[in-house]
């Protein structure tokens, strides 16, 4: 072979050949990988994507040839790192190298993104990986808890009723909506929340009719989830007096009261099936005998069951009449029922009684 022969095929030889260092002008980019996390808190060190390319001149793996970048999808994007590569084929020049690039991303909102990687080596045309890997990111927990009010009657009621916790230090007030059944028979209101980072405030407002006992049920619903908070007591002050129209005895006249509350503590499906749900009914009048009560859901408000009830055996404390009684809900209504859920008993106007009621947690 002629010495200018020899030449021009040592120089093509030289002109294929990757200079020693740098990587391949296409890499072999793999699906990114799925993983999961919770929201609000860091996701460390995650693998998110393998890739392969040829070695250098010398055979080597080189990460330093390489800059690679996630986009998270969720509007934010991070570099990734590099593990040490493998070389598949040991002793082969240049051989093909493997690596893997991981990641550390926090996400703000439960949901599933799609993350892509972009690897691009030097000198080289950048590289995308052909399917997105799916991040399943859940809900952080949350739980609250209601807090005992004092009220009276006929005067607007404002202010704090429960406490919420979430474990997402992330998470807005604005991530989270409140109802609140305020146990009298009415329909459940709005709340406000307020608050950030974790820690909120949930505050309402309501006029109860008539002084006695209630029992308040909050429902706070984010995301896919709905919390019930254990019910809790608003004791509701008769009204001062106002020096109104005297009767015969020259006092004022009092508006009729009632009230009702759940007897035995910790309200079960089992237990309703067995034994119904046990009340204590008072009433300030003579004239109330028998009566409408409703079931209904206290996070829709919704009814659900309702029926006629006799007072009887009555007696007499505190100027009321009080009947305990056992409410005896038919079975298929119970079927309805959900463990977790605050159901409201509601007693409407009537008999010259003002709206009132309670609420219980189906445990």
């Amino acid at each position: 072979m002629s010495t200018r022969l020899l030449a021009a095929c040592s120089a093509a030889i030289a002109a294929l050949a990757i200079a020693p260092g740098s990587a391949s002008a296409v890499v072999a980019v793999q699906s990114a990988i799925p993983f999961s996390g919770v929201e609000g808190k860091e996701i460390t060190n995650q693998r998110v994507v393998n890739f392969d390319d040829a070695g250098d001149a010398t055979g080597r793996c080189t990460v330093a040839n390489y800059t690679l970048q996630a986009d998270w999808g969720d509007g934010t994007t991070g570099p990734l790192e590099i593990d040490k590569p493998i070389k598949i084929d040991p002793g082969a020049v240049p051989g093909t190298c493997t690596y893997s690039a991981r990641g550390t991303h926090t996400y703000t909102r439960a949901g599933v993104y799609d993350v892509r990687a972009a690897i691009c080596p030097a000198g080289g045309t950048c590289s995308t990986t052909p399917v997105p890997g799916t991040a399943t990111i859940r809900e952080a927990d949350f739980r609250g808890a209601a807090q005992a009010i004092t009220a009276t009657a006929g005067t607007p009621f404002s202010g704090q009723v429960a406490e919420l916790k979430d474990d997402n230090p992330l998470s807005q007030s604005g991530d989270f909506t409140a109802t609140i059944d305020w146990g009298d028979g009415t329909p459940a209101s709005a709340a406000a929340l307020a608050g950030n980072a974790g820690s909120f405030t949930i505050d309402g407002g309501h006029t109860y009719a008539a002084p006695g006992g209630y029992r308040i049920a909050v429902s706070v619903v984010h995301g896919g989830r709905t919390l019930v908070l254990d019910p809790q007591t608003v004791t509701v002050d008769p009204a001062p007096p106002s020096g109104g129209k005297p009767g015969d005895d020259g006092a004022p006249t009092t508006a009729p009261t009632a009230t009702v509350r759940v007897l035995g503590g910790r309200v079960t499906l089992t237990g309703l099936r067995r034994n119904g749900l046990r009340l204590r009914i008072g009433v300030s009048t003579t004239k109330a005998k028998r009566l409408l009560v409703r079931l209904r859901d206290s996070r829709t408000g919704r009814a659900l069951w309702s029926r006629r009830i006799t007072l009887t055996g009555t007696q007499v404390h505190n100027g009321q009449r009080t009947a305990d009684l056992r409410l005896r809900i038919p079975r298929a209504v119970l079927d309805r029922l959900r463990r977790g859920r605050s159901y409201g008993i509601s007693f409407p106007r009537q008999s010259g009684l003002p709206s009132f009621g309670t609420a219980f947690r189906l445990r």
